[in-house]
């Protein structure tokens, strides 16, 4: 007995949500179907006992405002499928070299001073890296809008994950739970780290969410990775350390690529009409600027003396301070 299974096809009533297609004049692509008009806007059933002037989700928490919030949009389109495929992309190919940096001995044959930097420098920084998380996952919680929820928890994840890439090359390199120990110590006690430290604790302390985002994303990250993994990376090349150059290469390439969703949602708060966030910008600058200069100044110094820069290159940092202060 044969058994025909025909085909049937039925065409759908619409190809996505009616409230997005509306809003864009357009069927939506899959970043826009999953990250525009998903934030809750009302029938909520209580207030925060421990903030009884705002609703769980309120455009009010931040200064900064947007007079439509989805003017916002991740120029890379990530959502939650993108996202991952391209970290796990980039994790195989961080494995891949480091496995052969291992089996090969070039990560036994580094340098002293390259060694000391490791333990002195990057291994305490995995905590400056987890504290970078906690502040973007507040950022998400209280910010307004899905998009730039959603961007800030992505971002959250990457500082998570370069935490775990930290402890990874520190244990790679013979280093064990003492070594992971005494990283907390250096971080918690060694002067050229207090500035950093003392920043991130402040930005944790603000209350703000888009002050915070702009201290730690646009105002520091551009002078930290910059120049410490730019200037690290730069330095280990010229020394013939390819394998943990090639670790300070995705740190480097990570931090750029994240920094697009950070200008342009700047560049959408400086382009609203109806909110004026340029002079709340401008006095954020100006608040948190000398803390970022100094902070990264002190941890630049910890460079081997040979590859030391005589001062810090604000390349990265100059279009943010274009944008605005243009005129």
């Amino acid at each position: 007995m044969s058994h025909e299974i025909p085909q049937r096809v039925i065409n759908p009533i619409r190809l996505g949500f009616s409230w997005v297609q509306e809003r864009l004049g357009r069927v939506a692509n899959r970043y826009e179907e999953a990250s525009i008009e998903v934030q809750p806007e009302e029938h909520f059933h209580y207030r925060p006992l421990w903030d009884s002037d705002h609703e769980l989700f309120d455009p009010t928490y931040s200064k900064i405002r947007l007079s439509d919030w989805y003017r916002y949009v991740d120029p890379r389109q990530y959502y939650y499928f993108s996202y991952n495929a391209a970290r796990n992309k980039t994790a195989e190919q961080l494995e891949s070299v480091m496995q052969w940096g291992e089996q090969s001995g070039p990560l036994d044959r580094l340098a002293p001073a390259w060694r000391q930097f490791v333990g002195t420098t990057l291994a305490p920084l995995r905590h400056f890296e987890y504290g970078a998380h906690l502040a973007l996952v507040e950022v998400s919680r209280f910010a307004y809008g899905s998009t730039i929820e959603q961007s800030a928890i992505f971002s959250a994840f990457d500082h998570l994950a370069n935490a775990q890439a930290i402890t990874k090359l520190v244990l790679r390199m013979g280093g064990g739970s003492a070594e992971l120990a005494e990283a907390k110590r250096r971080w918690l006690e060694e002067a050229p780290l207090q500035p950093l430290r003392a920043m991130l604790e402040a930005i944790l302390a603000t209350r703000d969410w888009g002050e915070q985002w702009f201290a730690l994303k646009v105002v520091l990250s551009p002078l930290l990775y910059a120049n410490l993994y730019g200037g690290a990376e730069a330095g280990l090349r010229a020394d013939g350390h390819e394998v943990l150059a090639f670790w300070c290469a995705t740190r480097l390439n990570w931090y750029r690529e994240d920094q697009q969703w950070c200008e342009a949602l700047l560049r959408c708060l400086l382009e609203e009409t109806v909110h004026a966030n340029r002079p709340t910008l401008h006095a954020w600058f100006e608040q948190w600027y000398p803390a970022a200069r100094a902070a990264v100044e002190a941890l630049v110094l910890s460079l081997p003396p040979a590859r030391r820069v005589k001062a810090l290159s604000e390349e990265d940092l100059t279009p943010y301070r274009e944008l605005l202060f243009a005129e």
